[in-house]
């Protein structure tokens, strides 16, 4: 979720002293499965998508005409610890070039700025919030007096994007920054809706994938395509979009249709299934909200992506006080995000650490590695690098629990190398979801 009326990407921030990653442990395969998802779609579908995905926003709002960021996109990264990610921001950045054609490029002369600012100010003007985009060249000082930045109607109102500016707090942990750089920096380029029925994309804030998917790069390799000019309406764009596509897509010329359902079929939907996330609940009305959410998911749109992320959500909220009760709404959530989104969907690894989590609380260690034996390949593949270190640490403790000390420790040294990648050098190994 994103907070309304802001384009943020939710997952909270965190105030405190700046986290220093650790190295990235080894793996062969990770990263193997990127760019994730298909273009083996309606190229009129993909239009559509393209066109809410550039001219709605997620709270209602909607842009009168097209705007991208001027090429070449030269991209600057300032403030404590940005050395640390560096290299990172750099790698990213080629993946982006290499798979949309975009003229990007890290550069002191940046028309798109990432800075690192402070945690607590971060924090206090932006409360929920892991990071925002804003456009211009902007300070934070100047961002934080400026009351349309905040509220993100700057956003929906820009016409003209020369350059554009992301703010993330420095002190949150390292796989949050990447996962801040990785989305913000695409939805900078351009596209500025969240859609939670759109299953295999980045542009969907459940979180799930954190790399741009096939259908994310040809989004904005046609936002970038040369038949789609700033300014345009939204009719006019959606019909260059579709001659590009085209072009550069032919498979989708006779292809069926992404699945995607519009939030906006689901009534009150979205704002109910936010609150659900809100911080300092109690498990009892988060639980009451994940409920009600899942009613009306179900009663609109049963079998859609947004049914299953209720029943995600239900199974996450029950974790705390009904770990039994969480474990099998989890297992059935993995079995409808399997029917929803395909067994190879990276929520359905994300769900199998979920349930490992539920079953270990319940005390069930052997459910617990039953449930997670076959996430391992999944998270390495999609470069899911914090998922990778609670799976590990919720086998290390299963393994344990069992009387397998050999394989405990060697699993717990595996979830404290993916733990200091992930939340930080001195974090140590990482907790259960």
């Amino acid at each position: 979720m994103k907070r309304a009326a802001a384009l943020l990407f939710l997952l909270a921030a965190c105030t405190g002293p700046v986290r220093e990653p650790g190295a990235r442990p080894e793996a062969p395969p990770l990263g193997a499965a990127l760019p994730a998802g298909g273009t083996a779609w309606s190229n009129a579908g993909l239009a559509e998508v393209f066109g809410a995905l550039t001219f709605e926003l997620e709270w209602g709002a909607s842009r009168a005409g097209l705007v991208r960021l001027p090429e070449p996109v030269t991209v600057a990264l300032d403030g404590p610890g940005a050395a640390a990610y560096a290299g990172f921001l750099r790698q990213y950045l080629g993946y982006l070039a290499d798979g949309t054609g975009i003229a990007i490029a890290p550069g002191g002369a940046a028309n798109l700025h990432v800075r690192l600012v402070e945690g607590r100010a971060f924090a206090q003007a932006l409360r929920g919030a892991a990071c925002v985009v804003t456009p211009g060249d902007r300070g934070w000082a100047a961002f934080r007096r400026d009351g349309a930045a905040l509220s993100g109607a700057a956003m929906a109102e820009v016409d003209t994007l020369e350059a554009a500016t992301i703010f993330i707090p420095a002190d949150a942990p390292p796989h949050l920054i990447r996962a801040c750089l990785i989305e913000e920096i695409a939805q900078a380029l351009g596209p500025a809706n969240d859609l939670s029925g759109l299953g295999p994309s980045i542009f969907n804030d459940d979180a799930a994938h954190l790399w741009p998917t096939a259908v994310d790069l040809m989004m904005l390799r046609v936002l970038y395509a040369h038949e789609l000019r700033p300014g345009m309406g939204r009719a006019e764009a959606e019909a260059a979009a579709r001659v590009a596509l085209d072009r550069l897509n032919p498979a989708g010329r006779a292809a069926p249709a992404l699945p995607f359902v519009p939030d906006a079929a689901l009534g009150d939907w979205r704002t109910m299934a936010g609150r659900v996330h809100e911080r300092d609940l109690p498990p009892a009305r988060r639980i009451e909200r994940a409920r009600a959410a899942l009613r009306l998911a179900e009663a609109r749109a049963p079998g859609s992506p947004q049914a299953s992320r209720s029943r995600t959500a239900l199974g996450r909220a029950l974790i705390a006080a009904h770990p039994a009760e969480a474990a099998e709404a989890l297992a059935g959530a993995r079995a409808l995000c399997a029917a929803v989104h395909g067994a190879q969907d990276i929520r359905v690894a994300r769900l199998r650490v979920d349930e490992g989590a539920a079953r270990l609380a319940a005390g069930d260690p052997a459910g617990a590695l039953a449930a997670t034996d076959a996430a391992e390949g999944p998270l390495a593949a999609h470069a899911q690098d914090e998922r990778l270190a609670a799976l590990y640490a919720v086998r290390a403790r299963a393994y344990r629990a069992t009387g397998e000390h050999a394989r405990a420790e060697a699993t717990h040294r595996l979830a404290a190398a993916w733990g200091a990648y992930a939340l930080g050098a001195d974090e140590g190994p990482a907790p259960g979801p």
